[in-house]
């Protein structure tokens, strides 16, 4: 599966996919992408307060591939730590939820 094509769908199936993937999200799309890509990586940069993905050496958002330069300028780290991990759904994008939810599946 190409990466970029899929996220350019996902971005343009909706017309505020990249503010909500970009202002709230940005965890949750590393997940989506997990699923696919099950060798993706999570990385957070504390300057920017956003995540992104690592596939294969290279690192996305919503908005496609992000520069090698850009990522460590603003400081990305990958993140292993599970509670970290745990706690990386934040609930500010309307309607979103956190990870808990009252239902048994999806």
């Amino acid at each position: 599966m190409d990466i970029l094509n899929f996220l350019r769908e996902l971005k343009h199936a909706y017309h505020k996919n990249e503010l909500i993937f970009t202002e709230g999200s940005c965890f949750r799309l590393y997940s989506i992408l997990k699923t696919i890509f099950h060798q993706a990586s999570p990385y957070y940069s504390q300057i920017e307060g956003h995540w992104l993905t690592e596939i294969d050496g290279k690192f996305y958002d919503i908005n496609g591939e992000v520069s090698e330069d850009y990522v460590e300028h603003k400081k990305y780290e990958k993140i292993t730590n599970k509670i970290t991990l745990a706690s990386a759904y934040i609930p500010t994008y309307k309607r979103q939820t956190s990870s808990y939810s009252k239902y048994k599946s999806i």
